[in-house]
Parts: C-alpha cells; structure tokens; sequence
C-alpha cells in the first residue's frame, strides 16, 4: 500500500496530524513486510 512505497522513499513528508494505517492490521495479520520500514521511517513511538 501507500504507507509502504512512502517508507520506501529516501524523504517522507508528512503533517503532524497525519494517520498512519496499514492494511494488512485491518485483515488480521501482521505487518512483517513493510513493518520494519515504516518503523525505520516513524519511530516506535508513533
């Protein structure tokens, strides 16, 4: 999805507000692909 291709990029923008939503949550499984790039990209703590 989105969220992947942006974590993949090397700058990211952003709004402060801004949601975060992974796909593969909203069908009961784990993120393990992109996972590990968006947490690269937003931190632990978003």
């Amino acid at each position: 999805g989105g969220v992947g291709i942006a974590s993949a990029g090397d700058y990211t923008f952003a709004e402060e507000k801004a949601d975060i939503k992974l796909s593969e949550l909203a069908l009961g499984i784990g993120p393990f692909v992109v996972g590990p790039a968006v947490e690269r990209k937003v931190g632990k703590s978003a």
